[in-house]
């Protein structure tokens, strides 16, 4: 613009431009307080008849336009604070700025660069809801109606929003609104999911979103899956929510749907301790709504709602589902029963009793000898984890003890390489004779050992003398055709070999036992030349061994 400077009205013409800029700068920072600034714009000009000052006065129109404009895009602005914090919106100023700019075409459904909206950002406040009417009365007075199902960076409408910071009449004005309570954000969540996602469900929110949804005949899809597949059934009950959980299966949520990892809310329950009053309520609804709740589902690794209680050791919910009828010979995909999840555990417990007499009280026929993919019955696994009394429940209850695993081994190798109580090995002993069925004493794994190989290997003379006492064969050879002795001898120095020599051949001698001194191994050895060669040679052992030599044994011999 060239201003004419023969005129004498250019300098007060610059001041009153000059005066238009700071009024406008100053109604910015008073908080866009665009009325008195129009209004003063209004009166100058009125009052200005040239056409220098006409055409400042248009310049400062056009200003305040794009002024006017910006003060629109930044209206979501309006909602936060300085310091990036949202504000909490309810001082009269600030609902009087948001309504004259909505009364001045603001667009409502500018978005923010996280994709908020003015009402994304009302949702997340501690808000009075009237502002929420507010604007969408004047909204739509306007012909600007809300977007109610616009959709942030996260992918998270308003209604998400609301429902995750627990806004009830926010919820309900938006629902009643339009808002679609069956979208899902980026994480695959409806808005019910984000109220269920919580230690502290909130439940009159819940019985909001549904009683709403149901009142403007918008259904409610209660059994939408997240990404991981959690249903809110899922997640109400890992919370422990019985109230949620009831609402939710008396509104149609189906008990019996799986997420990601093939789980269903009973295989949740089973994880959680004292969740007595959980599972009972559980089946309590489902029997009530007349709903099948699927007691043996299993999960991606096979397992049962019952393998899982049980390996928790959850023993109120493992009773709850054998009254319910669970299958108690259930196997997973490594071939485990529930029995074989009890007898791995770290200690002893009444749980194989408890399983047994259930089992027993329901008319379900607990089987005790099922192998798994390693062809370990609960007998071995008991032994194998030193739970003893585990052991001694379920010999006395039938199982059997001769069952060879995939390596050869049966009950009697386990004892014997597990340095377990010699006790044990009586006991078998005993119960094996009490309920006629006799102990494979001899029986070979893989490798041809019989268990008192192994007793003699791991130096166990009293588990050795039992076996001797009970028939072991001393003189079987195992695939390396080493026998009995032969393994004695190939024992390294230690404190008690004599003492293992001395008691093996007493004990051959008192059962008049005959012990083939002079046997070779697949390398043509007898147990002298091994006894030499681990510089075990002694005059006392020598002397032992060649008392009960059944063919000649000669050191000369050896040493050509």
């Amino acid at each position: 613009m060239i201003f004419n400077r023969k005129s004498g009205n250019v300098l007060s013409e610059k001041w009153r431009v000059l005066a238009m800029r700071r009024d406008r700068d100053r109604a910015r920072v008073a908080g866009l307080n665009l009325e008195l600034f129009i209004s003063r714009l209004k009166l100058r000009t009125t009052t200005t008849t040239t056409t220098t000052t006409k055409a400042c006065t248009c310049l400062a129109l056009h200003k305040l336009r794009c002024a006017a404009e910006a003060v629109r895009i930044q209206f979501v602005e309006l909602i936060k604070s300085t310091s990036q914090n949202i504000i909490v919106i309810t001082s009269s100023d600030d609902t009087r700025k948001i309504e004259f700019l909505l009364r001045r075409d603001a667009n409502p459904n500018l978005a923010n660069a996280e994709g908020l909206t003015p009402m994304h950002i009302i949702c997340e406040t501690d808000c009075d809801h009237e502002l929420a009417e507010m604007i969408f009365e004047i909204s739509n007075n306007k012909y600007q109606p809300v977007h109610v199902n616009d959709q942030d960076l996260n992918g998270n409408t308003p209604l998400h929003v609301a429902a995750y910071f627990r806004q009830p009449l926010v919820t309900e004005i938006l629902l009643r609104k339009g808002a679609n309570p069956n979208m899902v954000n980026y994480d695959e969540c409806t808005p019910l999911h984000l109220i269920c996602k919580n230690q502290n469900i909130d439940v009159d929110l819940v019985k909001t979103f549904i009683e709403i949804s149901k009142e403007i005949q918008q259904t409610v899809q209660l059994d939408i899956g997240d990404k991981i597949g959690d249903t809110p059934l899922h997640l109400a009950v890992k919370y422990k929510n019985l109230e949620v959980v009831e609402l939710l299966l008396r509104n149609g949520a189906n008990p019996n749907l799986i997420n990601e990892g093939g789980l269903t809310p009973l295989h949740i329950i089973c994880k959680i301790e004292n969740c007595k009053d959980l599972i009972e309520k559980f089946f309590e609804i489902n029997n009530d709504i007349q709903q099948t709740v699927q007691v043996d589902m299993r999960d991606n690794w096979g397992n049962s709602p019952l393998h899982l209680a049980l390996r928790r050791e959850n023993r109120m919910a493992a009773e709850v589902l054998l009254r319910r009828g669970a299958d108690p010979n259930s196997i997973n995909k490594d071939g485990l029963t529930p029995l074989h999840v009890i007898s791995m555990r770290r200690r002893d417990n009444d749980l194989p009793n408890m399983l047994i007499e259930l089992s027993n009280a329901v008319d379900l026929t607990l089987q005790l000898d099922i192998q798994d993919k390693s062809g370990n019955t609960p007998l071995h696994l008991a032994l194998d984890h030193g739970l003893e009394k585990v052991a001694e429940l379920l010999l006395i209850n039938g199982a059997d003890a001769n069952l060879p695993n995939a390596e050869g081994f049966t009950a009697l190798h386990i004892i014997c390489q597990k340095f377990c109580d010699d006790d044990l090995v009586e006991l078998f002993f005993k119960i094996s004779k009490e309920s006629n069925q006799p102990l494979q004493i001899n029986a070979r794994d893989k490798l041809g050992r019989t268990p008192l190989h192994l007793a003699l290997q791991y130096g166990l003379i009293d588990t050795a003398e039992l076996l001797l006492r009970n028939g072991a064969n001393p003189n079987l050879a195992d695939l390396e055709g080493s026998t009995s002795l032969h393994v004695i001898c190939q024992r390294e120095e230690d404190d008690n070999d004599d003492e293992l020599t001395n008691i093996f051949f007493a004990i051959i001698d008192d059962i008049g036992q005959s012990v083939q001194v002079d046997a070779k191994d697949k390398l043509g050895r007898t147990p002298l030349q091994l006894a030499v060669s681990n510089l075990k040679l002694d005059h006392k052992r020598l002397n032992m061994i060649e008392t009960h030599q059944m063919a000649k044994v000669s050191l000369l011999s050896f040493q050509e």
